[in-house]
C-alpha cells in the first residue's frame, strides 16, 4: 500500500531547486575562468611573437659578422614561428551553460522502507547478456485430492508444454481411487512419450477440518518433503483444475535468477487476478505486485526458511499476504497469465469464477525472452523499476471515473494514458477502490490492506485491447479505511 509518511510535493520542490541552481551557478563560473585563463595566456604570447617578428626583420640589415648574422637570425626565426604559431591557434570556444532544466516532478508515491530483514538491489542495467537457466534443482509439484476429472486435464496440459529441466511429482491427498488410477495412467504416459520419471507422492491427511485448513497442510507437508528432505532449490505448485500456458516452463525459467538473487521478491506467480481478455495485450509485460495471486506459483529455498517455521494450518494464502509474512517483499507476475483455473467446483465452492476467473485470458504467445533482457533486468533492479513506475504514473491524464468507465467501453480514442483516483479502500471518501473496481469490473477485493493486483497502491487496466493503460491510483488525501 502507498506510504503513510509521504514527502509533500512542495518540499521536494524547495529542496531540489537551490540544488540545480548551484549545479548551474557552479558551471557558469568554470566556463568564465576557462575563458579568461585563455585570454590572458593568448594575449603575451601574440606580444611576444611580434616583437621578436620585428628584431629579427631588423638584425638581418645591420653591418655585422655575416655567419653571426645568420646563425643568430635562425634561431630568432624559429623562435618567433613557434611563438606565432602557437599565438595563432584558435582557441576552443568554451563550453556553453546548460540550460537549467525545469523542476522535477515529484514522485506521486513514496515506495514503502524496505523491511529490516531484506536487501534493496541496486545493480546496472545489462543489455549484453542472454536469459541463462538457473541453478540447482527445480520441481513442479501438482496438488490434487478427489477430481479425477479435473486431475487428467491439469496434467494433460503439463505434459503437452513439458521442458526439460524440472523434475515432475503428482501429491495426492487421501486415497481417492479415481484419482490415484488418473496418476498411475499420467506416470505411463510420460515414461511411454517423453522418457519422464514421474513421483506419486502420497499425503494421509487425518486431521478433522474444512478443505481450506486440509489444503494448507497438504502444502506444507509438500512443501517441506521437497525443500528439507530432496534439497530442490525452487518449487512450482499447481493446483489440479488448471490449465497452463505454452510458455508456462519458459517464463519461470526466465524469471528464477532473478529471483534467487533479489530478496525483494517473495514469489512467482503465473497469474493476473485482473487478466481479463478485454484488459490485457503485452504477453511479454511482468510487473511486481504487492499481492500474492497464487494459481501456479513458485517458491525457492530462501522464502522457505522464513516461512517453514511457521508454517499454517489453515487458510495458507491469505496468510502469505499478511505483513509479517510478506515484510514488503513483492509477487512478480505477468500481464497476460501463464495458468487459467477451469475449476467451479472446489475448495472456494466456485466463487468468483463465473464473474472473474471464467473471464482469465491464457498466453497463447511463445515469448523470446532472450529479447527481453533489459526489460527483465529493470524487473530485477527495484530502485529503476520504481522510479520508471513513478515517471510512467505521474504522466497519465486524471480522469474521473464517469469518464473511465466510457474509456474501459471503448468508446474514447483520445491518446496517452489515464488514471482514476481512489480516496479510500472501502469505507471512506468516495470514490473509494472498492467503487471504481466494481465500476470497471475488476476484482474488488482487499487483503491486508492491498488491492488485488496493487504494486504501491496502483494497479493497472490496459484500454479495450490497446496498449494505453488505465491506472487506478490512491490520492494525495488518500485514507486507508
Amino acid at each position: 500500500m502507498r506510504s503513510s509518511n509521504l514527502i509533500p510535493p512542495s518540499t521536494i520542490e524547495a529542496a531540489e531547486r537551490p540544488i540545480l541552481r548551484r549545479g548551474h551557478r557552479e558551471y557558469e563560473r568554470l566556463a568564465n575562468f576557462v575563458q579568461h585563463e585563455s585570454d590572458a595566456i593568448k594575449a603575451p604570447l601574440t606580444k611576444i611573437s611580434s616583437l621578436l617578428q620585428h628584431k629579427s626583420h631588423s638584425i638581418i640589415h645591420k653591418d655585422v659578422d655575416q655567419p653571426s648574422i645568420a646563425q643568430n637570425n635562425k634561431v630568432h626565426v624559429l623562435k618567433s614561428a613557434a611563438l606565432a604559431a602557437v599565438a595563432a591557434r584558435p582557441l576552443q570556444p568554451p563550453l556553453l551553460s546548460p540550460p537549467l532544466p525545469p523542476l522535477l516532478q515529484p514522485p506521486l508515491l513514496q515506495p514503502p522502507p524496505p523491511p529490516l530483514t531484506t536487501t534493496t538491489i541496486s545493480q546496472p542495467l545489462l543489455s549484453n547478456v542472454v536469459v541463462t537457466p538457473p541453478t540447482g534443482k527445480t520441481a513442479l509439484v501438482v496438488i490434487c485430492f478427489n477430481r479425477p476429472g479435473y486431475l487428467k486435464r491439469t496434467l494433460d496440459g503439463v505434459l503437452k508444454h513439458y521442458r526439460p529441466g524440472v523434475d515432475l511429482f503428482v501429491s495426492q491427498d487421501g486415497q481417492n481411487s479415481g484419482v490415484s488410477t488418473a496418476i498411475n495412467n499420467f506416470i505411463k504416459r510420460a515414461r511411454d512419450s517423453k522418457s519422464l520419471n514421474v513421483e506419486h507422492l502420497v499425503h494421509t491427511n487425518q486431521i478433522r477440518g474444512n478443505g481450506y485448513e486440509k489444503l494448507a497442510q497438504h502444502f506444507g507437508w509438500v512443501l517441506k518433503n521437497m525443500f528439507d528432505h530432496r534439497g530442490y532449490d525452487r518449487v512450482i505448485l499447481l493446483e489440479d483444475d488448471m490449465d497452463i500456458a505454452i510458455d508456462f516452463f519458459d517464463y519461470f525459467f526466465t524469471l528464477s535468477p532473478l529471483y534467487d538473487r533479489d530478496d525483494t521478491i517473495l514469489a512467482i506467480s503465473a497469474f493476473n487476478d485482473n487478466g481479463f481478455k478485454s484488459y490485457v495485450t503485452n504477453p511479454k509485460k511482468i510487473v511486481r505486485s504487492d499481492y500474492f495471486p497464487g494459481l501456479g506459483w513458485m517458491m525457492n529455498k530462501r522464502v522457505w526458511g522464513d516461512l517453514g517455521p511457521k508454517w499454517p494450518t489453515g487458510y495458507w494464502d491469505d496468510w502469505l499476504r499478511e505483513p509479517p509474512q510478506r515484510m514488503n517483499r513483492v509477487t512478480l507476475r505477468p500481464e497476460i497469465s501463464r495458468s487459467f483455473t477451469f475449476g467451479r467446483k472446489g475448495v472456494s465452492g466456485g466463487e468468483f469464477y463465473d464473474k472473474f476467473l471464467g473471464r482469465i485470458q491464457l498466453n497463447d504467445v511463445q515469448v523470446q525472452w532472450n529479447n527481453q533482457i533489459l526489460e527483465l533486468n529493470m524487473l530485477g533492479n527495484k530502485e529503476a523499476y520504481d522510479a520508471a513506475f513513478n515517471r510512467e504514473v505521474n504522466a497519465a491524464n486524471v480522469i474521473d471515473l464517469m469518464t473511465a468507465r466510457t474509456l474501459v467501453s471503448g468508446n474514447n480514442n483520445s491518446p496517452g494514458d489515464f488514471k482514476v483516483m481512489y480516496h479510500s479502500l472501502e469505507h471512506g471518501s468516495m470514490p473509494s477502490f472498492i467503487k471504481i473496481a466494481r465500476q470497471l469490473k475488476i476484482m474488488d477485493s482487499i487483503k491486508a490492506n492491498v488491492p488485488r493486483c496493487a504494486y504501491l497502491g496502483v494497479l493497472y487496466i490496459r484500454l479495450s485491447g490497446t496498449n494505453r493503460k488505465l491506472f487506478i491510483v490512491p490520492s494525495n488525501d488518500f485514507r486507508q479505511v
